[in-house]
């Protein structure tokens, strides 16, 4: 997986959502103490199948979940407004289309998911998926230095990737596939944003590129459960 970087201005409606969500930590700060530290809102351009959301949720506290050394940074950023220990961090995850006028977060990642959110069944030219180095699975952006809190999801491109993987299984097992390939992604582009570095390690979650078997490798099992809703 490749990250996009560069010196981007961010769309209008971009900037209005951030200050929607984030400026208002600052206008209502006695309420912050019930708020959860960090809210994940999550756009789709195309509706999801039945039962994918359940799936994502499920994938994305997991991960956060895991104890993994891996996520230490999100620990770390998702604990600003909290009393700053790694097992109280307090993740919210919600749907973009869900979000009301008004909303109080404490501090707020944007997560756009683009194309179909599905293993594509259809046939391909390439049956061993062996030609995606190169192709971008998930990118960020900056602005003057400084990587925004908006990532992005290429859904189709994930779907291409699994599609051997996902024949002959029903619909929730595809779906079980999708959501743990795209919480890898999300993990690893929300890790440049916690750290602010463009940098990569050479192994897990953090690789430049993800392969099948990398979009698949869900972090271990939690050895204790930690806040997210």
């Amino acid at each position: 997986m490749r990250v996009r970087f560069g010196n981007t201005f961010t769309p209008r409606f971009l900037f209005v959502f951030a200050l929607f969500l984030i400026s208002t930590t600052t206008s209502f700060p006695a309420r912050l103490e019930t708020l959860p530290s960090t809210t994940l809102a999550i756009f789709s351009d195309r509706p999801m199948a039945d039962g994918l959301w359940l799936e994502l949720v499920t994938a994305l506290r997991e991960e956060l979940a895991s104890g993994s050394p891996e996520m230490q940074p999100l620990f770390d950023y998702t604990t600003v407004f909290g009393p700053g220990a790694p097992e109280s961090f307090d993740v919210q995850i919600i749907p973009g289309e869900s979000i009301s006028r008004g909303l109080v977060v404490g501090r707020s990642i944007v997560v756009f998911l683009h194309g179909e959110c599905a293993t594509d069944l259809s046939p391909q030219p390439d049956p061993l998926g062996k030609t995606w180095s190169g192709a971008a699975l998930g990118w960020v952006r900056t602005d003057n230095g400084h990587i925004e809190p908006f990532i992005h999801v290429d859904c189709k491109r994930i779907g291409q990737m699994l599609r051997w993987q996902g024949m002959g299984r029903n619909r929730e097992q595809r779906n079980k596939l999708m959501a743990v390939a795209i919480s890898r992604v999300i993990m690893h582009e929300w890790i440049h944003i916690a750290t602010q570095s463009a940098h990569h390690s050479q192994h897990g979650v953090f690789k430049s590129e993800f392969g099948v078997t990398d979009l698949l490798a869900q972090t271990a099992k939690p050895a204790f459960k930690r806040g997210t809703r």
